[in-house]
């Protein structure tokens, strides 16, 4: 029986892929000890935001794919929340938990957390616009790479 991979699983997998094209041989120890931090946080329970928490502190703009802060330090309220990591996803921290922007937007959108893979259309993981996202199957997500 196979194992079903979480979709944060799939992501960490795929940057250890790239990771492992773009190294060639130069710092692999480093690599590796970096994906095992990624992992070891992977496996830790995550709490779910609610819809209602979550527009308490962000606005969503389903047009552009934009978070932006309502609610964190004065010097932040309008700015696009969250960072891209290295993989190019962009990850938001909302009450000391880091969730992907693009599971947010359709929690903040549909109030539901979403069941499946949240694919993004264009194969480009910052693009978070509503029209780019769809929640999918691993299998169907893993047609859409490129």
């Amino acid at each position: 029986m196979r194992h079903k991979l979480t979709e944060e699983q799939n992501i960490l997998l795929d940057s250890a892929a790239r990771l492992a094209l773009s190294l060639s041989g130069q710092d692999v120890p480093k690599a590796i000890a970096l994906l095992r931090r990624r992992l070891r946080s992977l496996s830790k329970p995550q709490p779910h935001i609610t819809a209602d928490r979550l527009r308490e502190r962000v606005t969503y703009d389903p047009d552009t794919g934009e978070f932006r802060w309502l609610l964190a330090r004065k010097d932040r309220v309008g700015e696009i929340a969250g960072v891209v990591s290295r993989s190019g996803y962009r990850r938001i921290k909302i009450d000391d938990v880091e969730y992907y922007a693009h599971r947010l937007a359709v929690l903040y959108l549909t109030g539901l957390v979403p069941e499946g893979v949240v694919d993004h259309r264009d194969g480009c993981p910052d693009n978070n616009a509503w029209s780019n996202l769809r929640v999918t199957t691993q299998s169907l997500n893993m047609a859409n790479a490129r």
